[in-house]
């Protein structure tokens, strides 16, 4: 595996997600997981001084993105693919959590650990 182009299609990630929100000003999730190669994608912001977490309103170039990162690492082998990922842009930080061996809050539905997931790092501000 070319570990450069591997750091390349993370950093694209992250810059796909602060195009979409415009600013890199804020507090960004990514997460995503893996389920026997199929990809479930959550993309939430908020910054410090609103009261609620944001969808994207448009996730594709984010969604393009991690497809891409997951390709990448599915044809560089077994052992480089990922269960899961949090990616996290804290006002200009990254943060990238990986699990090989299980999801977060594994066997549950997306939807299910999403409100989880915003409590983890979105402590105390409700979804919009």
């Amino acid at each position: 595996m070319d570990l450069d182009r591997a750091a390349e299609l993370y950093n694209e990630v992250g810059a796909a997600a602060v195009e979409q929100i415009g600013t890199v000003d804020t507090k960004i999730l990514v997460y995503a997981e893996s389920d026997e190669g199929d990809l479930e994608i959550l993309v939430r912001y908020s910054d410090k001084d609103a009261e609620v977490v944001d969808s994207l309103s448009d996730t594709e170039p984010v969604i393009e993105a991690v497809v891409d990162l997951y390709a990448y690492l599915e044809q560089a082998g077994e052992k480089h693919a990922w269960k899961c990922m949090e990616y996290v842009v804290d006002y200009g930080q990254v943060n990238v959590d990986i699990s090989y061996d299980e999801a977060f809050c594994n066997g549950e539905e997306l939807w299910e650990k999403s409100p989880k997931l915003l409590e983890k790092h979105f402590p105390g501000k409700p979804h919009r």
